[in-house]
């Protein structure tokens, strides 16, 4: 889509739609990682450990 000289605009818009498709998969991830490692964690007595863990995952969202 860059090459040649394109509209801002729409070279605008597709980052945004791979950001909104990116954003999605993050959050299948996470909501993955919550259903299947934070359960067994928590019933392990991990809870510091997976807080300390959730917490540095959710500094870049």
């Amino acid at each position: 889509m860059l090459e040649g000289e394109p509209y801002c605009v729409d070279v605008l818009k597709q980052i945004k739609a791979v950001q909104g498709a990116l954003d999605k998969v993050g959050d299948t991830v996470l909501q993955s990682h919550l259903r299947h490692h934070v359960v067994s964690a928590a019933q392990r007595g991990d809870a510091d450990t997976l807080v300390e863990e959730l917490m540095e995952v959710l500094k870049y969202r």
